[in-house]
């Protein structure tokens, strides 16, 4: 916390919101205000926090579940006194953030959850004994963790009046409208899922930095390789990439994050491309081949665009999303401590294969024709149209 993949996907959908005339208030952390304030929201801060980048709690469930509620302990004074005060015609929460479902239900103010990963409840975990069976471990692993995480649920009742989630619900929070940014071919067991969840598929962004991608690689496609935003620290694992594609004759470019220092990686070729950040979007219209960490908005983006994975997880929603990659035949996953013989000889399979490819390109029409930002507006604004229907009549 704070997330960039729980973040980005919504702002497109607030600039269309915006678009039409809606006012918005984005409640987040000042990291984003400039993304969120172009978005056409007014930017609201959430009050002081910790340092809650914590990856251990990232690795473990119900670790996860304890921080999320020591957040929602924090900022829920704030958020009620403001909402009370201002009474907004919906509540659009992240699934993780269980402090807007606390608040639309202790208000009775309409909800919708921003869903940005996929949808794991226990629909989806009955049928796949491999979820149950992490389930299991995750709760071993995180058993210290519950008598705090109780602890508070039994503060934030007494204080509110209104029960928050247990910890195994707040994977799983679901509201009147609830928008999946996949889509249902995508999802795991997609057909199980009723109306409520509106599929959208990504929500794609503009993004600064493409003249990297106009002026500064050579034309033709390339290999792109990116761990994300929070689990990027991985200086051995870029190292290992450099070395696994030394012979290919396609540009290399990595994206390290801040953390890792690009001078340690060693003397680069001349068509490697190591970066803090790049462009992602212009990058995937041009890549044969993406090496990904599995975040969902990365591997969202690069089916859209008909690209072939190999994703190598770092946590537990990216391990779901690697495999259902791998069962879609559009990529293959890696695990574990990864050489570069064993990149080299994945990717060298996914290349070799028209078939990856051929199912990223029929995924990604699936991505394609799920509405993106504008449906999740029209979706959004059905709720809020109830709401104006229900006040009118009450008038």
């Amino acid at each position: 916390m704070p997330a960039h993949g729980h973040t980005n996907p919504t702002l497109p959908v607030v600039a269309e919101l915006s678009h039409r005339g809606h006012s918005i208030d984005y409640w987040s952390f000042e990291e984003f205000r400039p993304a969120i304030e172009r978005s056409g929201a007014r930017f609201r801060a959430y009050p002081d926090l910790p340092d809650y980048e914590d990856r251990q709690a990232a690795d473990n469930l119900i670790r996860l579940a304890r921080l999320v509620m020591e957040v929602t302990e924090r900022v829920l004074p704030a958020l009620m006194a403001a909402l009370t005060a201002e009474r907004p015609d919906v509540i659009v929460h992240d699934a993780l953030a269980v402090w807007g479902a606390y608040v639309s239900r202790a208000l009775h103010i309409p909800a919708v959850a921003s869903i940005t990963t996929f949808v794991v409840d226990d629909r989806v975990i009955r049928r796949d004994p491999r979820l149950v069976l992490y389930g299991i471990r995750q709760i071993a692993a995180g058993w210290p963790e519950m008598l705090a995480l109780e602890r508070i649920r039994r503060s934030l009742r007494r204080r509110y009046g209104v029960p928050p989630p247990r910890a195994g619900e707040m994977w799983s929070i679901r509201e009147r409208l609830n928008v999946v940014f996949t889509s249902r071919e995508l999802q795991p067991f997609g057909s199980l899922f009723d109306g409520s969840y509106a599929f959208v598929g990504p929500a794609l962004r503009d993004e600064p930095g493409s003249d990297f991608v106009a002026s500064g690689l050579p034309s033709g496609p390339l290999i792109y390789v990116s761990l994300g935003t929070l689990f990027n620290q991985r200086p051995d694992f870029f190292r290992a990439a450099i070395e696994a594609f030394a012979d290919r004759p396609e540009p290399l470019v990595l994206s390290v994050g801040n953390a890792v220092d690009i001078a340690a990686l060693g003397p680069l070729r001349p068509n490697v491309f190591v970066r803090p950040f790049v462009p992602q979007l212009a990058l995937l219209q041009r890549a044969a081949l993406f090496v990904t960490h599995g975040g969902m908005n990365s591997v969202n983006e690069a089916l859209y665009y008909g690209v072939p994975l190999l994703v190598y997880p770092q946590v537990h929603d990216q391990l779901i999303v690697a495999r259902r990659v791998a069962e879609l035949g559009a990529g293959k996953t890696l695990r574990g401590r990864v050489t570069a013989a064993d990149l080299r000889g994945a990717a060298a399979e996914v290349l070799a294969d028209p078939r990856y490819r051929r199912r990223a390109v029929e995924l990604g029409g699936t991505l394609r024709s799920s509405g993106g930002a504008m449906r999740a507006a029209d979706e959004i604004e059905r709720v809020a149209s109830v709401v104006t229907v229900a006040l009118e009549r009450t008038s």
